[in-house]
Order: structure tokens, then C-alpha cells, then sequence
């Protein structure tokens, strides 16, 4: 009920709706979900879902990743710092420059990981909360 499938093309993505939290499909084996946000965030989480039945009801596994765009740029970005790292450090024997744009690189994944997880904790914080309501209905 909090989630809607959502074509990025439409016209009306933009609209706002007070009860969606998540956007993404859910089907009968699993789902994949990432928080309704109201301004860009290249670190929001990407929540992957796969739903197996038990004895005593279902089992969630929930996996969490980057899009696959905030990956690419990522990677990206790693490899230009680890060339310029060799480039510096190689050619031109100038190894704190070399050392400069490793710890750049090392930097930017560091800050990457470091938001990714506190998005984490907040896309579980609301899932949890969501299923939480969700079995205090059925009772």
C-alpha cells in the first residue's frame, strides 16, 4: 500500500503523494525498493528483496546496494584517482602528488561508504517501522 511502481517518463512522477514511501515492484518472490525522495541523492540505497515461506510464516532477505549510475561514478572515479596515482608516481617520480591522488580516492570511497550506510540505516529504520504496522494490522 506505501509503494508505487514508478515510470520515470511519466509526467506525473513529479507529483507528490503523501502516503508513498517507496518506489519500486514487489511480486510474489521478492522486490526491489528505494525511498520516495524530494531531491537528488547519489547515495540513496537500491533495497533488493526476496520473500521464502517458513513453518511459522516468511522469511525477508534484504540486501542493500548503490544504484547502478552512483556505482559506475564511483568505480570511475577510483580508477582515475589509481591511474593518476601511477601516472605521478611512475613517470614523473613526484610520489606525494602520486600519494595526493591515492588518498583522494581512498577519500572519496570512505565518504561514499560512510553516507551509503547512514541512508542504510535510515531506508531500515522505515521498513522495519512499515512492517512492524503491517503485522500489528493482521493480528
Amino acid at each position: 500500500m506505501v509503494t508505487k511502481k514508478v515510470n520515470f517518463l511519466e509526467p506525473s512522477f513529479s507529483e507528490k503523494e503523501v502516503q508513498t514511501v517507496f518506489n519500486g515492484s514487489i511480486s510474489d518472490k521478492g522486490f526491489h525498493l528505494s525511498k520516495v525522495i524530494t531531491r537528488a541523492d547519489s547515495f540513496l540505497p537500491l533495497v533488493h528483496g526476496t520473500i521464502e515461506s517458513s513453518l511459522k510464516g516468511s522469511i525477508l532477505f534484504i540486501e542493500y546496494s548503490l544504484f547502478p549510475g552512483s556505482r559506475f561514478f564511483l568505480a570511475f572515479w577510483s580508477i582515475i584517482s589509481l591511474l593518476l596515482a601511477v601516472f605521478f608516481s611512475a613517470l614523473y617520480g613526484d610520489h606525494a602528488v602520486g600519494a595526493l591522488c591515492l588518498t583522494a580516492g581512498m577519500g572519496n570511497w570512505l565518504f561514499s561508504w560512510s553516507n551509503f550506510n547512514r541512508k542504510v540505516r535510515d531506508t531500515k529504520q522505515t521498513l522495519h517501522r512499515l512492517l512492524d504496522l503491517q503485522t500489528k494490522d493482521h493480528r
